[in-house]
């Protein structure tokens, strides 16, 4: 029998002796040539006399690789920290080209399920065939075991360390636990150990992304509660839900523009930023400040918004005077702004007198007498004493409970961080710059807070109002995409301030005119609308 070998070499010599100009005498036949005639003679008369055929089909699966191979490729340490899911999605692709997991899996189960009298497989492998016939043998069923065992089960094991790792996760910060790389890796390495990978690492790129896949990222701790209060949570939650609900049924009798809710927030007479840009690497980042004295000592403002996303009446600023009062010299050179209430104490903080001073100077001048109002504050005693309020015939108030105020309250929830934005960064650009300004002194201080509440004022910021309220839960209608104070303030168009003749860089585009304003355009030339 002449073997495959042969028959290619002498079929290709045909060939090319075939290829050969009819009119050229060509070599003469040899004998393995004859010998390859009568073959293929053999072979097609065999052929045309055959009255049946059988064609096999031969599909299998590439397993050139031994289960320890394959783990070793796919342990969370290699070199490239390479994502696990990216590498298992390349090599499913690679070898499931014929058959899903999901349906070697089912042909294996059906084909091992055995009757429970007996103990044996209560069906033939012609059952099994008949039920699967894309299996044509067998012996696929061993490879398909092998399979499952090299791959499947490894995937659904790294599936379960993940699904265990961020569950411990979601129950410490419930906890309101700090939590590090460490603990994320501690509890990986537990969880592995338990489904028997031994060759899982945790390694610095699984955890990177495993923190990726779940928005997961180190945060600043700005807040330290006691266990105590933590404990008490679920009751706050409960009492702000059953809050904003009976809130809401209230609300449904009310103009959008006459539910109103006030706040007051205590700014730094030195405000300055919590991050910097610095070197990688160095043990303690420092930032400077004009006055120690002045980043611990504050000023109180009051802010009123409406849920229709408006600001109402004049914002209220109390200052610090050491005497809780100013003289009349003093309040004879006070800048005087038509947005702004200016009072004081002694500590810069509001009191009984001062709550009242904002009821008549603030409040009232803000409310007509043919509407209905409805006002929500948060728990404060002395803001919500009820003789404050009795000639108020037309004010309903409404009382947010106590500690619900961060989850609640409108204003605290978005509101008032966008208000520091703008004064915090004029704080740093007076001192990034060494501009000679006290931010300390009354008039700048005013001066400052008449800015803040004339570009909030403005009308592109009346969804960002109404989000505030959104994000509290009392509307039901989200405001769509907004822009807040960074993105509509801070966002240049040009290199250079638009008024004439300024070439200065811009601190600041107007939310009113859009005007990309330098410090000294903005600021010190007091640029309002």
């Amino acid at each position: 029998m002449i073997s495959t070998n042969n028959v290619v070499h002498l079929l290709s010599t045909l060939v090319s002796k075939s290829s050969t100009s009819v009119n050229t005498l060509s070599s003469p036949i040899q004998p393995r040539e004859e010998e390859l005639a009568q073959y293929l003679f053999n072979t097609i008369e065999s052929i045309s006399n055959c009255s049946s055929y059988s064609i096999e089909n031969d599909t299998t699966l590439e397993l050139d690789r031994t289960v320890e191979e394959f783990n070793n490729e796919y342990s969370d340490n290699d070199e490239d920290d390479k994502s696990y899911d990216d590498d298992y999605e390349h090599e499913s692709e690679n070898l499931q080209r014929h058959y899903s997991l999901e349906y070697m899996e089912k042909v294996v189960n059906y084909y091992d399920e055995k009757d429970p009298k007996t103990g044996k497989r209560k069906r033939s492998w012609s059952t099994v065939q008949a039920r699967f016939p894309r299996v044509p043998y067998q012996q696929y069923i061993s490879r398909f075991r092998y399979y499952l065992e090299a791959h499947g089960t490894k995937k659904q094991k790294i599936e379960k360390v993940e699904e265990y790792v961020f569950d411990k996760f979601e129950k410490a910060r419930e906890q309101l636990l700090p939590l590090h790389d460490l603990d994320l890796k501690r509890w990986a390495l537990m969880s592995a150990r338990e489904h028997s990978l031994n060759n899982f690492t945790a390694s610095h790129g699984w955890i990177d992304n495993f923190k990726h896949r779940h928005n997961i990222c180190s945060r600043k701790i700005t807040k330290f509660v006691t266990r105590r209060q933590v404990e008490s949570q679920d009751l706050i939650n409960q009492s702000a839900d059953s809050f904003v609900a009976e809130a809401r049924k209230i609300f449904e009798k009310y103009d959008e523009e006459n539910i109103l809710n006030t706040d007051q927030i205590g700014i730094e007479l030195e405000l300055h930023s919590n991050r910097t840009l610095s070197y990688q690497g160095e043990k303690t980042t420092v930032a400077s400040v004009r006055s120690m004295n002045a980043t611990t000592h504050s000023y109180t403002v009051q802010q009123t918004i409406s849920l229709g996303g408006h600001l109402i009446g004049p914002v209220f600023v109390c200052l610090k005077e050491i005497k809780g009062r100013m003289s009349d010299n003093i309040k004879a050179h006070l800048f005087k702004p038509n947005n702004v209430v200016c009072t004081c104490s002694a500590s810069g903080k509001l009191t009984a007198s001062l709550v009242e001073y904002w009821r008549d100077h603030v409040l009232a001048p803000s409310l007509s007498e043919n509407s209905e109002y409805l006002l929500l504050f948060d728990s404060w005693t002395t803001q919500g004493a009820a003789s404050l309020y009795e000639n108020f015939k037309n004010l309903k108030r409404l009382t947010i409970p106590p500690k619900t105020t961060s989850l609640i309250q409108p204003l605290d929830v978005y509101f008032n961080r966008q208000w520091k934005v703008i004064a915090r960064k004029v704080h740093d650009r007076i001192r990034l710059d060494e501009l000679n300004i006290n931010m300390s002194e009354r008039n700048n201080i005013i001066r400052l807070q008449s800015l803040i509440h004339n570009q909030i004022s403005s009308s592109l910021f009346v969804p960002m109002i109404k989000f505030a309220w959104y994000a509290s839960g009392y509307s039901k209608q989200n405001p769509g995409p907004f822009q807040n104070v960074t993105e509509v303030c801070f966002s240049f168009d040009r290199d250079n301030c638009s008024e004439e003749s300024c070439d200065r860089s811009p601190f600041i585009t107007c939310s009113w005119c859009r005007k990309d304003l330098c410090f000294d355009h903005f600021f010190i030339n007091y640029h309002v609308h």
